[in-house]
């Protein structure tokens, strides 16, 4: 009778705590999965009213959005200079008193040059900026990165000029690459270019002519396209022979395309009437040429502009760029202001436009 009641008791025993963990798994585990996923559900939805009102308040204060045609505007004063656009195609630079400022889609700021002047400036990497600096007065210029996010300044190197009247013409960076190129422009009008080096140093680059006119990058080469200013003769970095053509004239380098194909026009009196293009990689000889219709004055040129593969003559008067070899054109907004980094600026009521 004893174990039988000890048994009885181990049974009732084993029952209550199968019951309880049956009950444990239903509430926890089974429940708890609804539970969890409602709570899921509302995070979700928090968060898409908290991106919504972001976006709201954004659209409150930026100097950026996006029209209906995807066109990208920025509001820029109307006494901006120098405007660029980045490589990301996602902020605009521009010069106003002589100070330096970016605008993004939600954000503008004002880059202190720390009692420095600012010479020039040119788009680097990753939304990075390359700034020329000196002081009144100086031929000592230092060249400094710049990064947005951390407003950080890293000095790369510094170069002293000839003399106070000399300048930095410009300053040309690789997209692909981190190369930088910077032209010096000396009171007499010759010209040096130093390319950056990975150490960070300046190396002057072996140029066959003093007075250039023109100089252009051909990115994958990492080499510069340049001619004289004297003469019908051009030349590319790191190349022994020159390119020549068969044709009387001064040169005229209109331009590098995206298949780096080189746009050169030659002058006859002060027009050009004939524009060739081809690749550093085939003979002179063998580039295709465009017949104009309607020569270009050699004063005008700067109205020509390369984008993508195609060379274009700016139409102010009907807002659009004409192409110089077919029928390609290309329609803008208000006045055109130039060409940065593949896309065409234009401006209009106080804004540019990105096309």
């Amino acid at each position: 009778m004893i174990r039988y009641i000890k048994n009885l008791g181990i049974y009732i025993v084993v029952a209550i705590v199968l019951q309880i963990g049956v009950l444990y798994y239903i509430n926890n585990k089974y429940l708890g999965g609804f539970s969890g996923s409602l709570e899921q559900t509302k995070s979700q939805t928090v968060a898409a009213n908290t991106s919504e009102n972001d976006a709201n308040k954004s659209n409150d204060i930026n100097s950026n959005s996006v029209t209906n045609d995807n066109i990208t505007k920025f509001n820029v004063p109307e006494e901006a200079k120098e405007i660029q656009l980045s490589k990301e195609a996602d902020k605009l630079a521009y010069v106003v008193d002589g100070k330096l400022e970016v605008v993004y889609k939600s954000e503008k700021i004002s880059i202190d040059a720390d009692g420095f002047k600012l010479l020039k400036y040119q788009w680097f990497n990753e939304g990075s900026l390359i700034l020329a600096l000196a002081k009144d007065n100086s031929t000592y210029v230092s060249f400094y990165k710049y990064d947005l996010d951390t407003k950080d300044k890293t000095l790369l190197s510094s170069l002293s000029l000839k003399d106070k009247k000399s300048s930095i013409d410009s300053i040309i960076s690789s997209p692909l690459k981190d190369l930088i190129f910077a032209r010096v422009t000396s009171s007499t009008g010759s010209s040096d270019i130093y390319k950056l080096n990975v150490r960070n140093e300046f190396e002057k680059v072996d140029l066959n002519e003093s007075k250039i006119k023109d100089v252009y990058l051909i990115p994958h080469e990492d080499k510069l396209v340049y001619n004289s200013s004297l003469s019908n003769n051009v030349y590319v970095t790191y190349l022994e022979n020159r390119l020549a053509f068969n044709q009387k004239g001064l040169t005229r380098i209109l331009g590098v395309d995206k298949s780096e194909n080189i746009y050169v026009g030659i002058t006859s009196g002060n027009n050009i009437s004939k524009i060739f293009y081809g690749a550093i990689s085939e003979k002179t000889t063998n580039w295709k040429s465009i017949i104009l219709n309607n020569p270009i004055q050699a004063d005008d040129l700067d109205s020509i502009f390369v984008v993508n593969d195609t060379i274009y003559k700016v139409n102010n008067e009907q807002s659009k760029l004409e192409d110089l070899n077919g029928n390609n054109n290309i329609s803008f907004k208000g006045t055109f202001i130039t060409v940065s980094n593949g896309k065409i600026l234009s401006r209009e009521s106080g804004q540019v436009y990105i096309n």
